[in-house]
């Protein structure tokens, strides 16, 4: 026969078991969920300085729009972004003597089966004043 203590000991055992089955699926949701903030995070800054860049060309030469979607994209290709996923919106304003320039990034979220498989659409813009 087996002794109390042995019992006690399998127990034990077999309760951390269920409970680590429990909880490990909701703690990979968690630092799945993390993961993704952090890249999109880490995406916005990159749109952020691509968009900035984009204006800056915009700002000297307003009629480029070539030269301006063109700063855009390889800004955010050295950023590490995918230029397939970017759309740019370029708008000049001669009156206040303005040029906007919109980013839209379509993210793809790696945790995508849990919401439904859509990509988050990431937006920034920046303006800068005609020299």
């Amino acid at each position: 026969m087996q002794s109390h203590q042995t019992l006690a000991h399998r127990r034990q055992a077999g309760q951390n078991l269920v409970e680590l089955g429990l909880l490990l699926p909701m703690l990979i949701l968690m630092l799945g969920i993390l993961f993704d903030m952090g890249r999109a995070f880490n995406a916005y800054i990159v749109m952020t300085n691509a968009a900035r860049e984009a204006a800056r060309v915009g700002a000297v030469t307003p009629s480029d729009t070539a030269g301006i979607t063109t700063a855009a994209l390889s800004e955010m290709q050295r950023g590490g972004l995918s230029t397939s996923l970017t759309q740019v919106q370029i708008s000049t304003d001669y009156g206040t003597r303005e040029v906007r320039v919109t980013l839209t990034y379509s993210f793809p979220l790696l945790g995508a089966m849990i919401f439904s498989g859509q990509p988050v659409l990431l937006q920034r813009g920046v303006s800068m004043v005609i020299l």
